[in-house]
């Protein structure tokens, strides 16, 4: 089955059919009709389970105005935040919490299952697939501190896609001393939306974090950036750089 290891519905960046420019830094620029899809993934009865959460976690992403694609076209942000001085908050009680954490760990279980090059960068052990698998399969998230989801968004910006990572994380306290605990997550972004899960079993979490994370009955936090000063802004700008000095050898016209 053609399963779309990102929701199709969140990586869709043309309305009328154009094709995607898929590029890397050091890579080659290629146009692709599609996102990311892998045809050896699921049966048919795997792809109709995902699905069916994919319906559900979009529902929740578009009812907290968590993606640009669930906002009115006018606005640069649905909400009267000041980021000039950097990130702001908002709090989101999630409609459905169980099944937002589920379409989040789905995600989470198809970048590492895939054997797609694009999500070479995932890679989970077999206990962790394992794992993965049987929640999905069950549509169980089981306990929220095991996968804690942080959700951040951004103003509106330039349209584009971002392949999945891991990274890792070291805490600081309020006052921005090291505390000696570690995260290591896998970072998701589409439609305006950067979820980091942050992966229970490799990482010495600081109490206060699961607390923020995606809840079931239960406020979550939501970080806000202005696109202008985020990272995602930082990495395209990169990737066009990269492509230019390599294609003619002239950054200059840079944007």
């Amino acid at each position: 089955m053609k399963s779309h290891l990102i929701p199709r519905a969140l990586t869709r960046l043309s309305k009328t059919g154009e094709k995607h420019i898929q590029s890397e830094i050091g890579g080659k620029a290629t146009r692709v009709p599609d996102s990311w899809y892998d045809l050896k993934l699921v049966t048919q009865m795997g792809e109709k389970i995902l699905s069916e959460i994919d319906s559900y976690g979009i529902d929740e992403l578009r009812r907290g105005h968590l993606i640009w694609s669930a906002w009115d076209e006018q606005d640069s942000f649905p909400f009267p935040f000041d980021l000039k001085e950097g990130p702001n908050y908002r709090t989101i009680l999630a409609t459905d919490g169980p099944s937002l954490r589920l379409f989040f760990l789905s995600l989470l279980w198809r970048a590492g299952a895939t054997k797609l090059e694009a999500f070479r960068h995932v890679k989970l052990t077999n206990s962790e697939l394992e794992d993965l698998r049987l929640r999905v399969l069950s549509k169980n998230p089981g306990p929220a501190e095991e996968y804690p989801i942080v959700i951040h968004q951004l103003t509106r910006g330039a349209e584009h896609n971002r392949v999945p990572l891991i990274e890792e994380e070291e805490f600081v306290t309020v006052g921005g001393v090291p505390d000696g605990l570690k995260g290591t997550y896998v970072r998701f972004y589409f439609d305006g939306l950067i979820a980091r899960i942050y992966l229970g079993s490799r990482s010495e979490l600081p109490e206060w974090l699961p607390k923020i994370a995606i809840q079931d009955g239960k406020e979550f936090l939501v970080v806000v950036h202005s696109f202008e000063l985020s990272r995602a802004k930082d990495n395209i700008v990169s990737v066009i750089t990269d492509y230019i000095r390599r294609s003619s050898g002239d950054v200059r016209s840079v944007p």
